[in-house]
């Protein structure tokens, strides 16, 4: 299976990396470069071939007429529909009618989606290899793919809580699924709906299978870079707070730093924060703070400078017409948060890094990992232009 020869892949680059040791810690430079194109035409070869014999996608409409079942649609909203005998897997969170049908719209599908449905797939195979564990009564899925992932959850997944509320509420549930390491926020975004903390069951790390009595799906934004205004508008009603009293003391010109995060960082932070606090800017991180707290935090800002990463989900809780300037990675360089800014009424403006690149000519770059040496220069000219100084 293509999946066993990228996981093959993937493991023989980490470990030459220990091996390695200081030689290839950092993650820019030509020697990164060279290596990281070396390791991603291996994984491109490894992942070649179809989907497994025998398993296939399926609409939310076709997977409905296979059990006889109705499937709602709420407007504006995502497709629900109530599986009996149901198959959910773990950890990825791909559900279906039977072991061998899986949902299509469940799944996130960015970028190369032939390639993403077919590791769905793959992701269901291996999961339903050994036995598959009943689970009676009736059973709500919130698994995802990415499920430790805050943007993920919080312009994906969270939607999945409202959509459930508009279409019979959680009374009869008895329990909801979700995914190991969820996050916290997704508890405190429950607490909005009244949901405690005991109606969840975390579903192990380990791939496996669950046949659930009755299972309710819900479809969700396949990507950031679908996600519609009216899920950005609600995530503003619920959890935006633009007029409290701690809001009024919040900054106005953000520098949103990497905090603790151990990839994707910023190789000249120290010359990049210097550059923005002599123009107002305050530096901070996200690491730690609540929904709350980061949709405060952003409320009132009218300008973030921010390099990519998970806490730049927060931009849809900033005024509409406010300023988004977001630092790319040469080496990872998706346009998701343009997407979103365009969504949430917000200005965007992105600048690159000056780190070498992986060579166009083998396509986007999948160097998720990847650090940044940020065009401090370019940053300065364009906030010159913009007044703010």
């Amino acid at each position: 299976m293509s999946l066993a020869r990228e996981r093959a892949v993937d493991r023989t680059r980490k470990f030459a990396g220990r091996v390695a040791g200081p030689l290839f810690t950092p993650r820019h430079g030509w020697l990164f470069v060279s290596r990281r194109t070396a390791a991603t035409l291996l994984q491109r070869a490894s992942a070649l071939g179809g989907p497994p014999e025998g398993f296939h996608t399926t609409s939310f409409a076709a997977a409905a007429a296979r059990v006889g079942r109705t499937v709602e649609r709420p407007e504006p909203g995502y497709p629900v529909l109530t599986l009996p005998d149901g198959i959910v897997v773990t950890p990825w969170g791909h559900a279906g009618p039977d072991p061998r049908h899986f949902i299509e719209e469940l799944g996130f599908v960015a970028g190369h989606q032939s390639r993403a449905l077919t590791s769905h797939l793959e992701q269901c195979e291996l999961a339903t290899r050994g036995a598959i564990e009943e689970v009676a009564g009736h059973s709500a899925s919130l698994l995802q793919n990415y499920f430790t992932n805050y943007c993920h959850w919080l312009v994906q997944g969270l939607v999945r809580f409202d959509v459930l509320d508009r279409t019979g509420g959680f009374d009869r549930f008895d329990r909801i699924l979700v995914s190991p390491g969820t996050p916290e926020i997704v508890y405190e975004a429950a607490e909005s709906y009244g949901l405690a903390r005991d109606r969840f069951v975390e579903l192990p790390l380990t791939p496996g299978a669950y046949r659930c009595e009755e299972l309710t799906v819900v479809g969700l934004p396949q990507s950031p870079t679908s996600v519609p205004r009216w899920l950005v508008d609600g995530l503003r009603d619920r959890f935006g707070r633009f007029h409290t009293a701690g809001a009024a003391s919040a900054p106005r010109r953000i520098h949103l730093t990497r905090g603790e995060a151990t990839r994707r960082r910023v190789v000249n932070n120290a010359e990049l924060t210097a550059a923005l606090e002599r123009r107002g800017f305050v530096s901070l991180s996200m690491d730690g703070r609540s929904l709350a707290e980061q949709a405060e935090l952003m409320g009132s800002a009218e300008c973030v400078v921010a390099p990519h990463g998970a806490a730049m989900a927060n931009i849809v809780f900033m005024p509409r017409d406010a300023l988004v300037v977001e630092l790319r990675y040469r080496n990872w360089p998706t346009d998701m948060y343009a997407h979103l800014a365009t969504t949430a009424g917000l200005r965007y403006h992105s600048l690159f890094g000056t780190e070498p690149a992986t060579p166009r000519w083998l396509g986007r770059p999948q160097q998720i990992d990847a650090d940044t040496v940020a065009d401090v220069r370019a940053l300065e000219r364009f906030l010159d232009e913009e007044g703010i100084r």
